[in-house]
């Protein structure tokens, strides 16, 4: 699981450094950190949080996602949100979002 007394610091420290005015941004850094460690699931406004000490510019994100799509590690869940989620397979948990089913079938094709 996701370790707060870790994270949790880190978290906070991005809030301040990034001057974001929203009281929950912090508890929504940890909240998504959680999805993504339990469950694989990865939204797109924890991007700058994880990629904050990289040279990447916020602009080149959609960039590196479509590498990180177009390699496998990544793969795009479609839900009506506007923001971008995807799902990392080698973080799923035994219960994956439902939406991946349709790309990631549950067993092999027969012949694979």
């Amino acid at each position: 699981g996701l370790d707060n007394g870790f994270v949790e610091p880190q978290v906070r420290e991005h809030v301040r450094a990034t001057q974001a005015t929203d009281q929950q941004a912090a508890s929504n850094l940890l909240e998504w950190l959680r999805m993504l460690v339990e469950h694989g699931e990865l939204v797109e406004p924890l991007l700058p949080f994880l990629w904050r000490g990289v040279a990447l510019r916020q602009q080149d994100y959609a960039a590196a996602v479509r590498m990180l799509c177009e390699s496998a590690v990544l793969i795009e869940l479609r839900r009506g949100g506007r923001e971008g989620r995807w799902v990392m397979p080698t973080r799923l948990s035994a219960a994956p979002p439902p939406e991946l089913a349709g790309q990631w079938p549950a067993q092999p094709p027969e012949g694979v």
